[in-house]
C-alpha cells in the first residue's frame, strides 16, 4: 500500500525484466476483486485501489511504446507481449483503435503539409519568393520541394501501412491464456487494423488532395495537374511496394477494392489531367474533322492531329502503366467522335461524281492513318516489357497482374475498328457503284455468238471486246484507288481499306463472270476457247490491277468447259470442281451440254441471264439447285442429265 500520493512512484520501480502480461493479468484481477466487495471507507483498501490504478496506467504505457517500437521493428517478441498485456488490461481494442488513429493523424498532417499553397512557385510573393516566418526571413519556393515532401509524404502512408499490416498479423497469430486468438477478442474493425487504417487515412488523403485542387492558390493545383505523371508514378512505387510485402504471404493481400480506394485518394487531379488531355486533342480533332459539308481536313491539321496523339501517348508513360491505360482510353473516346464527324462529313448522294470520289477517298484516308497510329500503339502495348521497344517503355510496372497495359491495348482497340469500319463505309458506295457498272460490262457477253461452227478454232485469236472494255475500265480504277488510299498492288489489305475492297471488287466481278460464263447456251468448242481466252484475259487484267487477288475459280472453271461428260464416268470425279465453283456453277453450265429442248433454269422462269445472276446472289445455293431441279423434272433420260442428278447429291 503506502500513501496514494507515493502510488505512481512506487509503480515506475518496476525493472525490464518484469513480465508484463503476468502483471497486467494480476491488477486486472485484483481490480475486480475489489469490486466484488463493497471496502468504501478502508483506508488501506483505498489506497491500494490507487496504487493498483497507478500501476495499470505504468503498465498500460510501457505496453503501448512497446507495440509502437515492435511493429516498427517487426520485433515479434515485444508486439507479442504488448498485445497480451493491453488484452490483460482489458484494453486491446481501445489501444489498437488509438494507434490507428494516432497513424492516421501522422499520415493527415504529413499530406497537408506537403499540399501547402506556400509550397508552389511564385506564391506568397513576386518571383517565387514568399515570406515564412518572421519578418526578414524569405524562402524561394522551388517546384521540387512539392514532389519532395509528397515523396516523404508517401514514404509516411507506406510505412504506416505496412505497420498496420503486421499489426494485423500478429492479431491473428497470438492467443490468450485460455487459447483464444487475440483477433477474436476485438471488434471487427479493430481486429483488421490494415483495413481500417487504408479507408481512413486515404479518406484523409482524399480531402488533403480535394483541398489543394479547390484552394484560392493554384500553385499547388497547377503543379499536381501539370505534372500527374509525377505523382502517379509515386503513387504506383508505393503501392507496388506495399504489394511485395503482401504477395509473400507476410501480410494479408490487397484486394481490387482497396486498390481502388487507393486511387480514388487523387481522383480530382486525374480527372481534372484528363480532361486537360481531352480538350488538348479534341480541339485538333475538331478543327480536323468539322463535321457536315465543311472543307476536308489540310495536311498540317492531320499532322497536328497525329503529333498530338503520339505526344500524349509517350508522355503518359512517366506515369507508368495505368495513366497509359487512361490516357488510352480518353484519346480512344476523342477518335470515336472523329469517327462520327469523319462519317457526316462523307458523300452519300451523286457518289458516282468524281468529286464526290476525291472527297470520300481523302476522308477515308485520313480517317485511316488515325485508325493506323491507335493499332500501332495497341500492338506496342501489348508487347511484353521485356520485348517492347526502348522508345515505348512505362516509368513502372505493377507486381501484380499487368492488365493496365492490356486495357489500354483494348481501350485503342475499339476505337482502330471504329475508324477502319468507317473509312470503309467512306468508300464502299465508290466500289458498289463501280462493280455494278463493270457488272454490266460482263453482261455484254450474252450478245456474243459462242455456237461457232466446228473448225472455227483459228478464228479466236484475240480476247473479247468487253472482256477488253472490262480490264481496261478496271486497271484505270485500280489506280486510282491505289493513288488515293497510297497503298501498294502487292500490299496487305490489313493495312488499307482501299486496297481490300480492291481485291473484294476484282473477286466479286470474277465471280459475276464465271456465273454469266455458266449461263453461255449454245456453246461449241471454239466458243469454248474464246470463252477461255477471256478468262486468261481476265487473270491478267485483275492481276494488274492488284495482287493476290484468287483465281482459283477461273481456273477451275477453264478446266470445266473442256471436260467431257464421257471423259469422267464416275460423277464422284467431279467433287474437286464443285467444291472450287460451287454446285450452281457446276450444274448451269452443264445445261450446255444439253440439247435445246431441255429449258435452262433462267429461261424457264422468264429472267434475262442478268437478272437470274442477280436472283442467284439473293438467294441460297440450296434455292438456286431447286430452280434446276425443276427445269430438270421434264428432261429425257440424258447422260448429262444423270451426271447432273448426281451432282446434286453430293
Amino acid at each position: 500500500g503506502g500513501d496514494a500520493g507515493d502510488a505512481g512512484v512506487k509503480a515506475r520501480r518496476w525493472g525490464p525484466e518484469v513480465d508484463l502480461p503476468k502483471l497486467a493479468r494480476l491488477l486486472t484481477d485484483a481490480e475486480q476483486a475489489w469490486g466484488e466487495a463493497d471496502l468504501a471507507g478502508i483506508r488501506v483498501c483505498e489506497e491500494n485501489q490507487a496504487f493498483v490504478q497507478a500501476c495499470k496506467g505504468e503498465v498500460r504505457g510501457r505496453a503501448m511504446g512497446l507495440l509502437e517500437r515492435g511493429v516498427e521493428s517487426r520485433a515479434q517478441a515485444d508486439v507479442g507481449s504488448a498485445l497480451l498485456t493491453l488484452h490483460g488490461l482489458g484494453d486491446l481494442g481501445t489501444c489498437i483503435g488509438e494507434m490507428l488513429q494516432d497513424m492516421v493523424q501522422r499520415v493527415k498532417k504529413r499530406f497537408m503539409r506537403s499540399l501547402e499553397a506556400k509550397r508552389a512557385v511564385g506564391i506568397g510573393g513576386i518571383g517565387g519568393i514568399g515570406a515564412i516566418g518572421g519578418a526578414g526571413q524569405s524562402h524561394r519556393n522551388e517546384p521540387h520541394q512539392v514532389w519532395q515532401e509528397l515523396e516523404k509524404s508517401m514514404e509516411e502512408f507506406r510505412e504506416s501501412a505496412l505497420c498496420a499490416g503486421y499489426l494485423e498479423k500478429m492479431l491473428r497469430k497470438k492467443q490468450d491464456f485460455s487459447g483464444t486468438k487475440l483477433v477474436e477478442l476485438v471488434d471487427q474493425e479493430e481486429g483488421r487494423p490494415f483495413e481500417t487504417f487504408w479507408r481512413m487515412s486515404l479518406e484523409r488523403v482524399k480531402d488533403c488532395f480535394e483541398a489543394a485542387m479547390v484552394a484560392r492558390s493554384r500553385g499547388v493545383r497547377d503543379q499536381l495537374v501539370g505534372q500527374y505523371q509525377q505523382l502517379a508514378g509515386l503513387l504506383d512505387a508505393t503501392l507496388s511496394s506495399i504489394v511485395r510485402e503482401t504477395m509473400d504471404g507476410r501480410l494479408r493481400a490487397i484486394t481490387d477494392k482497396q486498390v481502388n480506394q487507393y486511387y480514388d485518394a487523387v481522383a480530382g487531379v486525374e480527372s481534372e489531367y484528363l480532361n486537360q488531355i481531352q480538350e488538348r486533342f479534341e480541339s485538333l480533332a475538331m478543327a480536323a474533322f468539322p463535321g457536315g459539308g465543311r472543307p476536308l481536313p489540310s495536311q498540317v491539321d492531320l499532322q497536328a492531329l497525329n503529333a498530338r496523339f503520339f505526344e500524349e501517348m509517350k508522355r503518359s508513360q512517366r506515369g507508368g502503366e495505368r495513366v497509359v491505360a487512361l490516357t488510352a482510353a480518353t484519346l480512344g473516346g476523342v477518335l470515336l467522335t472523329v469517327a462520327t464527324q469523319a462519317r457526316d462529313m462523307g458523300e452519300v448522294l451523286g457518289i458516282d461524281t468524281s468529286s464526290a470520289q476525291e472527297r470520300n477517298f481523302a476522308l477515308a484516308k485520313s480517317v485511316e492513318d488515325l485508325a493506323k497510329n491507335a493499332s500501332l500503339v495497341r500492338s506496342k502495348l501489348l508487347a511484353g516489357p521485356g520485348t517492347r521497344p526502348s522508345s515505348f517503355k512505362c516509368a513502372t510496372t505493377l507486381p501484380f497482374p499487368a492488365t493496365a497495359s492490356v486495357k489500354a491495348a483494348l481501350a485503342l482497340e475499339g476505337p482502330a475498328d471504329v475508324l477502319r469500319q468507317t473509312s470503309r463505309e467512306l468508300l464502299e458506295p465508290i466500289f458498289r457503284s463501280k462493280t455494278e457498272t463493270l457488272s454490266h460490262v460482263i453482261e455484254k457477253m450474252h450478245g456474243l455468238n459462242f455456237a461457232a461452227a466446228q473448225g472455227a478454232e483459228s478464228e479466236v485469236a484475240a480476247p473479247s471486246s468487253y472482256i477488253l472494255e472490262l480490264t481496261g475500265a478496271l486497271e484505270e480504277f485500280g489506280r486510282g484507288v491505289l493513288r488515293a488510299s497510297g497503298a501498294s498492288p502487292n500490299g496487305d489489305s490489313h493495312k488499307s481499306v482501299g486496297l481490300a475492297l480492291l481485291r473484294k471488287m476484282c473477286d466479286a466481278l470474277i465471280r459475276c463472270w464465271i456465273h454469266h460464263a455458266s449461263f453461255v447456251r449454245p456453246l461449241t468448242h471454239p466458243g469454248k476457247l474464246q470463252l477461255a481466252k477471256d478468262a486468261v484475259e481476265l487473270e491478267a487484267g485483275t492481276r494488274q490491277v492488284v495482287s493476290r487477288v484468287n483465281t482459283a475459280q477461273l481456273h477451275a472453271f477453264k478446266k470445266l468447259l473442256f471436260t467431257s461428260t464421257e471423259d469422267v464416268p464416275d460423277p464422284s470425279d467431279w467433287k474437286p470442281t464443285i467444291a472450287t465453283l460451287g454446285k450452281t456453277v457446276t450444274l448451269n453450265h452443264l445445261f450446255s451440254r444439253l440439247p435445246e429442248d431441255i429449258v435452262s433454269p433462267h429461261r424457264r422462269s422468264r429472267l434475262s441471264p442478268a437478272q437470274y445472276y442477280v436472283w442467284i446472289e439473293d438467294h441460297t445455293d440450296e434455292e438456286a439447285i431447286k430452280q434446276i431441279e425443276l427445269a430438270l423434272a421434264a428432261a429425257v433420260d440424258h447422260p448429262v442429265v444423270r451426271l447432273m442428278n448426281s451432282v446434286r447429291q453430293f
